[in-house]
């Protein structure tokens, strides 16, 4: 049971950002995009295993084609753009990220209700 809950939460996580990397300010050739924030969320609320692989199965869906990056990009062309730095740390920011709240205490018991509470509290801080 506990392998079937890591890969719901991974593919959660790996939805979780192609869902808010759309989302763009543009601002010259790198926009400012929600995935971020999905990342730290993620790192923030996984276990250090999961939330990289998140982040990787995410890289993997925009390499083979799929429309996630941001501005609906996808594609190996995305990784030899100015943004490509950005998606090559994505899964080291995740995983120092998690290291970091997992050292801390910082980790919740339901990760789930801890996810959908720190959605909550940004889409009101935002609005």
């Amino acid at each position: 049971m506990k392998k079937f809950e890591s890969m719901t939460l991974i593919a959660l996580g790996a939805a979780l950002i192609a869902a808010l990397s759309p989302f763009t300010i543009p601002l010259g050739p790198i926009p400012i995009t929600l995935q971020t924030l999905a990342i730290g969320l993620i790192a923030s609320i996984y276990r250090p295993k999961e939330a990289t692989l998140s982040v990787v199965i995410y890289l993997l869906l925009g390499a083979i084609g799929l429309p996630v990056f941001a501005g609906g990009h996808g594609g190996i062309a995305s990784f030899y753009g100015p943004t490509a730095g950005f998606l090559f740390f994505f899964p080291l920011k995740a995983k120092s990220n998690s290291c970091r709240a997992l050292a801390t205490g910082m980790r919740r018991k339901h990760k789930i209700s801890g996810m959908i509470c720190r959605l909550s509290f940004c889409a009101t801080r935002f609005d």
